[in-house]
């Protein structure tokens, strides 16, 4: 049996495009996604995408050390990014040409978007308080990173948003 010496591998990954999922309830019934960010981009990842890049990353892994991917990484990091830096409204547009119909964007604060999250019931308290603190953030520029790692890894560009909210119409579209 090899021992491998490993000095270590993060992979960082974006805000995940399935977060989007608690607002679906204000885009169906309002129409409108209400977010503390307006400014601030981010390239929003698919989870899905994030668990190809795991499963292509283990499987170079049984065909080379650790300490060959660190190597061919900067300081053996890898950020798993979405394809298209965003800010918020533009998420909006994204979601309204995707679900045919207009979906408009409102600036809220922290506060704000609290509140809403903890009417939704979909969260804990520990929840919402890593949800306010990744919009915020986005909105200071702190997660303004878009990278090629995960397109390189997998052999094909990550999904897009506009691809997302259409494979999650469904869930998304106003009712009439």
């Amino acid at each position: 049996q090899q021992h491998h010496k490993m000095h270590g591998f993060v992979i960082r990954v974006a805000p995940p495009m399935e977060c989007l999922f608690v607002f679906r309830k204000s885009i169906q019934q309002e129409r409108e996604l209400r977010l503390p960010i307006k400014q601030g981009k981010f390239a929003p990842v698919s989870m899905r995408d994030v668990a190809h890049g795991w499963m292509k990353l283990m499987e170079k892994y049984q065909k080379h050390s650790f300490d060959e991917l660190h190597q061919s990484h900067k300081h053996g990091i890898m950020c798993f990014t979405g394809p298209e830096l965003i800010r918020g409204p533009e998420l909006a547009e994204e979601a309204s040409e995707a679900l045919g119909t207009k979906i408009r964007f409102q600036h809220v604060s922290e506060d704000e978007l609290c509140k809403y999250l903890k009417q939704t019931g979909e969260l804990s308290r520990e929840e919402i308080e890593g949800f306010v603190e990744m919009m915020y953030n986005i909105e200071k520029g702190h997660l303004e990173e878009q990278t090629k790692d995960l397109e390189k890894l997998v052999g094909k560009k990550p999904m897009r948003l506009r691809d997302f909210f259409e494979h999650h119409e469904d869930e998304f579209k106003p009712s009439q």
